[in-house]
């Protein structure tokens, strides 16, 4: 099964990519920045995320913001537009993983 983790550098994530790896998934971390392995794409803009689910079965959305500037950008608009962009690949399973509200 091909899976995109979206916060795949954060606490969460570094956590599961390496167990859903070692369970034979090929796995792709998204990430703003580039990495190896990585798809580049931005939540907030949208930039790349059409790129980053191509060919994804499932997304593990694990992606947000401490920030309380950001948080409802990444939370409510970048969920929104991921969504969008895994229906458009045709991704037949989204994870979503959120923290809005843990304080």
């Amino acid at each position: 099964m091909r899976v995109l983790v979206t916060g795949g550098t954060g606490t969460l994530g570094r956590a599961l990519v390496p167990l859903l790896v070692e369970a034979g998934h090929d796995t792709t971390v998204m990430s703003r920045r580039p990495g190896p392995g990585d798809a580049v794409a931005d939540l907030v803009t949208g930039d790349g995320l059409a790129a980053a689910v191509a060919g994804a079965d499932t997304v593990v959305h694990l992606a947000s913001s401490p920030y309380r500037r950001t948080m409802a950008e990444v939370e409510i608009g970048g969920t929104g537009r991921l969504l969008a962009a895994a229906a458009g690949a045709g991704v037949g399973h989204l994870i979503y993983v959120s923290i809005v509200a843990v304080a």
